[in-house]
């Protein structure tokens, strides 16, 4: 497990705790994993009863890592069969697809948003919810992508941090 992600066991409870303080606990894609294998550690443990997250230093998580210098989005990490498989060299949407699950979105994202919420509690299913929420996260991704030639539509670090100052 990586150093991102400190896994304790208290008996019948397994504390799995973000540890990333010096960048707000922002989750990189080795925390991603190393939280993947944390959390298969303790439902795979007969004796955890209770799994508590908590995140080191004075923040839970920041979100995903869009700017650190330990951002990793383009190495590969070891994986479960049953987890996102590897992102690294693939073309597009595939790319980003495997990768991400990320805050701010300009008002066609917000919209498909709404709609994903809206799809959501019309189900009433979680995984089928889940999953229509994320296709439309990517619809987005596509759409700005196709309309600005910028996927995140300039809402990487730089460009928050230029908004902001503004």
């Amino acid at each position: 497990m990586a150093d991102e992600v400190r896994y304790e066991s208290r008996g019948a409870i397994a504390l799995i705790t973000l540890n990333r303080p010096r960048y707000r606990n922002a989750q990189n894609s080795a925390m991603t994993y190393a939280l993947d294998a944390a959390f298969g550690r303790a439902v795979n443990d007969d004796t955890v009863r209770v799994i508590v997250l908590a995140g080191a230093g004075d923040h839970f998580s920041a979100g995903h890592d869009i700017g650190t210098p330990e951002r990793d989005a383009d190495e590969s990490f070891p994986r479960q069969a049953v987890l996102w498989w590897d992102h690294v060299g693939k073309a597009g949407a595939d790319a980003r697809y495997a990768r991400e699950m990320v805050a701010a979105m300009p008002p066609f994202g917000l919209a498909l948003a709404k709609r994903a919420v809206n799809q959501c509690e019309d189900q009433m299913g979680l995984r089928p919810g889940m999953d229509a929420v994320f296709g439309l996260h990517h619809v987005a991704h596509a759409h700005n992508a196709e309309v600005g030639g910028d996927s995140l539509a300039g809402l990487d670090a730089r460009g928050m941090t230029r908004k902001a100052a503004q």
